[in-house]
């Protein structure tokens, strides 16, 4: 991230996407994949038990089993903070 480059004028020019964007693009997930990954993908692993052991599952569980909420608020809030 350190290593893109922005160009600075002091004109204002049109708004332009930063250099990062069509790079994040990729890792991003539509609104659509993040509601389907809330609702259907993680209560599916809760119920199960476990899933594929992904990196981002373990630091679920992780999370999950130290935090002092509920599932069903937990994964509000982990909703929202993927929308932000």
């Amino acid at each position: 991230m350190l290593r893109v480059n922005v160009a600075s004028s002091s004109q204002s020019p049109p708004i332009t996407p930063h250099p990062l964007h069509a790079l994040l693009d990729q890792l991003l997930l539509s609104v659509r994949s993040s509601s389907n990954k809330y609702h259907v993908e993680l209560p599916q692993i809760l119920s199960d038990g476990g899933g594929a052991g992904e990196v981002e599952e373990n630091m679920m569980w992780f999370t999950l089993n130290h935090e002092k909420v509920g599932r069903t608020e937990w994964l509000d809030r982990m909703e929202r903070r993927e929308y932000v």
